[in-house]
């Protein structure tokens, strides 16, 4: 199974999330990893993998910047601690890593969903709150701290 870098410019950051397309032709229902605090890693990328085998293609989002990718824990709380205090810069970004993969040849842009773990289950569900068009959201061992700056019930 062959990884393909797809890179996302957001507010003067270079993203890299990484596509595990689908082993069958043509476009597919597609999954948004959102990763822990440590960033886009081999864990997320091991849960792509097992999402392409039930059928799907799977997206592991970068949502530090290029450069950070596999950066020790300290930098990587550091990044994590800025964007969880900014909760709406949060939103943009998540909203802008969304449509990248709705753009995609490989994803059908009306079937995804977004999971994510620790931080990344927060990210999933401040997705959710955004209003974004997901078919669906999950958050493993996540945090469930509102952001504080949406109207409506928090999920």
């Amino acid at each position: 199974m062959t990884s393909r870098a797809i890179s996302i410019r957001h507010d003067g950051a270079e993203l890299e999330a990484l596509l595990v397309p689908s082993t069958r032709d043509g476009p597919h229902p597609a999954v948004l990893i959102l990763p822990t605090i440590m960033g886009r890693s081999d864990l997320e990328l091991g849960f792509a993998r097992r999402l392409v085998g039930l059928g799907y293609a799977a997206i592991v989002a970068d949502l530090y910047g290029r450069e950070h990718i596999g950066k020790p824990r300290e930098e990587c709380r550091a990044l994590m601690m800025a964007l969880l205090g900014d909760r709406p810069f949060l939103q943009d970004r998540l909203l802008a890593v969304l449509e990248a993969v709705r753009a995609l040849p490989e994803a059908v842009p009306v079937r995804l969903a977004a999971i994510g773990y620790c931080f990344g289950g927060l990210c999933a569900l401040d997705l959710a709150r955004t209003g974004a068009e997901v078919r669906g959201v999950a958050s493993f061992h996540g945090l469930f701290t509102p952001p504080g700056n949406l109207d409506g019930t928090p999920i």
